[in-house]
C-alpha cells in the first residue's frame, strides 16, 4: 500500500474508532489535561504513519507506540507480522506496548495509566541522558576529565 493510501487510511481509522480505541482515548485525553503525568507526557497522536505503518497511538517525544489488538491480531499470521513491524519500529528507536480490546474495555483507567507511567518513565530517562552529555561536554571545555561511576552518574576529576 502507498503511503497516500495508508495516510487516508489512517484519516478514515482516526474518524472511525473502535470501542476499545474511543475509551482509551477518552482516558488519554482525561489524564493529559487532567493528570500530573499528562503535562510530562507530552502530546500524542492517534492514527499516525511511521516506517509504512500505522500506529493507533504514538507518543512523538517518548517514541513510543501503542497498539489497541483487537481479535484479528490472535491469528498466527497477524502475530508474525506484528513481531516483524515491532521490530521494524525498534530499528528507528520506537518501542511499541500493547493492550487487547478486552484489557481496555475492562479497565481503561488503569491501561491509560500504564500507558503514561511508560512515556514519563522514557521522556525522564531521555532528558537526564541529555544532561549527562550536556556537562559531559561543558566538562571537557573547561578541561576536566568525566567518566560514568556505577550507580551514581558522572563523576568530574579536575586537572
Amino acid at each position: 500500500m502507498e503511503t497516500a493510501q495508508k495516510i487516508n487510511l489512517a484519516r478514515y481509522m482516526r474518524h472511525n474508532p473502535t470501542k476499545a480505541e474511543e475509551a482509551l482515548h477518552q482516558e488519554l485525553a482525561w489524564l493529559k489535561t487532567h493528570g500530573e503525568a499528562g503535562s510530562q507526557a507530552g502530546h500524542y497522536i492517534r492514527q499516525y504513519v511511521q516506517r509504512g505503518y500505522i500506529l493507533d497511538i504514538f507518543f512523538p517525544q517518548a517514541k513510543l507506540a501503542v497498539e489497541v489488538d483487537g481479535d484479528y491480531h490472535k491469528s498466527k499470521k497477524q502475530q508474525e507480522y506484528d513481531i516483524a513491524r515491532d521490530r521494524h519500529l525498534r530499528g528507528s528507536g520506537t518501542d511499541t506496548i500493547r493492550f487487547t480490546d478486552e484489557e481496555i474495555l475492562e479497565n481503561p483507567i488503569t491501561v491509560a495509566d500504564k500507558i503514561y507511567d511508560t512515556v514519563v518513565a522514557r521522556v525522564t530517562k531521555k532528558k537526564r541522558a541529555k544532561d549527562q552529555r550536556k556537562k559531559r561536554k561543558n566538562n571537557k571545555k573547561k578541561g576536566h576529565l568525566t567518566r560514568m561511576t556505577p550507580g551514581r552518574g558522572i563523576a568530574t576529576i579536575r586537572r
